[in-house]
């Protein structure tokens, strides 16, 4: 197996030089994912039936396909927020396009060059690149143009699903394959509820608090605010003894601690606070910080598990770590999984990491070509970064056994 031995001390630096500022990060504001019908209930007889198409020429145009639907929530009204809508090809998801205010939807399966001008397209519809063209040929050149485009479209549909996705949610898939331009209409995806309808990001346990344990959480992120983090500590312990249910103080004394160096003490606060409230998810981001740095592999991937099946789809940084604790723990299907998911859902780019642990995932794997992408990515990312002469040595060194392999394919 590839061992990438000269990773391995530079991931583990980053999560201990990071760990302090990663654990005092407040829980960032998420848009609302309600699924309430307007206040008229107008929605609740919506039919499922999609009212819009696309426009006529863009249908009868041969040279490329639209695929067109809507999404609705529990079968009745549609959902309040823009939804990505996902294609999923032999396992690889992206994003093709997102919703407009009514849940409709719309993208083209065509050739790249065929795209129209943005701002001639209806609302919901998206121009990005079309769906499943990675290691498709063009179809005999005997073949009139039209129905090449035909066989490739087909070719690109060939194992593939659509579906929506949406924080606390669960889709339905619609099959693509053997889906041709006549069936452009892909109907209504529906959304269902997985449970709460966004991640938990305020602990219920604070309702029950009693007034003296409000009254010290507040001095404690008074003080802090001040500098003050002996004040600070010892209003959140008193918090925590008037209330040993307080989750949210228990985290507030774990992030402190971490400030201050002292892992054990915040690593039982985090527990605390999850053993409070089990749903409330920032202590387990904050508890994975701890568990990676230490290399406690299989207590990483319980940590973030839990997190995951708590909110599918919120927090990159939760996949990542997941994905580190398979990586170490050589199961390398299941990291090359979640670093996947990590780089999808996370939009900013802030976590460069991914990238180059996919590309060592990749490597173990002996998939030499995806690695170099990664990490060319990486590369692209954090071109300063401490780690990159060693970086660019591993990506010519894939480039090398790319083109080896590629020549012993070929030889055959």
């Amino acid at each position: 197996m590839w061992q990438l031995w000269r990773t391995r001390t530079c991931l583990l630096a980053a999560l201990l030089f990071l760990a302090p500022a990663l654990a005092q990060q407040q829980p960032a504001t998420t848009s609302s994912n309600s699924t309430t019908t307007d206040n008229a209930g107008s929605t609740s007889t919506q039919t499922t039936t999609p009212t819009w198409r696309p426009p006529s020429e863009l249908l009868s145009d041969s040279r490329l396909v639209y695929l067109y639907g809507q999404v609705m929530v529990d079968g009745v009204a549609p959902p309040s927020d823009s939804v990505a809508i996902e294609s999923v090809c032999n396992g690889i998801a992206r994003t093709e396009a997102h919703t407009d205010n009514k849940g409709r939807f719309s993208f083209r399966v065509g050739e790249g060059d065929t795209a129209q001008d943005a701002s001639a397209a209806p609302a919901g519809t998206s121009h990005l690149s079309p769906l499943g063209t990675t290691g498709l040929s063009g179809g005999n050149a005997g073949t009139s143009p039209d129905r090449r485009l035909a066989t490739n479209v087909g070719r690109r549909l060939e194992g593939c699903e659509l579906r929506a996705k949406l924080a606390g949610y669960e889709s339905e898939t619609i099959k693509l394959t053997g889906r041709g331009p006549d069936a452009s209409d892909i109907g209504v995806i529906l959304l269902r509820r997985l449970g709460s309808a966004e991640p938990v990001l305020v602990s219920t346990t604070s309702l029950a608090a009693p007034k003296d344990a409000q009254k010290a959480l507040r001095k404690g992120r008074e003080d802090l605010a001040k500098g003050k983090q002996a004040d600070a500590r010892k209003s959140l312990e008193k918090a925590v003894r008037i209330y040993p249910k307080y989750a949210v103080a228990w985290l507030e004394l774990g992030r402190l601690q971490l400030v201050q160096r002292e892992a054990p003490a915040a690593r039982a606060s985090f527990e605390a606070a999850i053993g409070a409230d089990a749903i409330f998810l920032p202590p387990y981001l904050a508890l994975a910080v701890i568990e990676g740095a230490a290399q406690e592999w299989p207590r990483l991937q319980e940590t973030t598990a839990r997190a995951i099946a708590l909110d599918p789809y919120g927090s990159p940084r939760m996949y990542f770590y997941n994905a580190l604790a398979k990586y170490y723990q050589q199961d390398l299907e299941g990291a090359e999984k979640a670093a996947r998911e990590a780089e999808r859902l996370d939009k900013k780019r802030d976590i460069v990491g991914a990238w180059e642990l996919l590309g060592s995932i990749l490597a173990a794997r002996r998939d030499f070509a995806g690695a170099a992408e990664q990490f060319r990515t990486y590369l692209a990312l954090a071109p300063q970064a401490s780690d990159a002469t060693g970086i660019r040595a591993r990506l010519d060194r894939m480039d090398e056994l790319s083109a080896s392999a590629s020549g012993q394919a070929d030889a055959k």
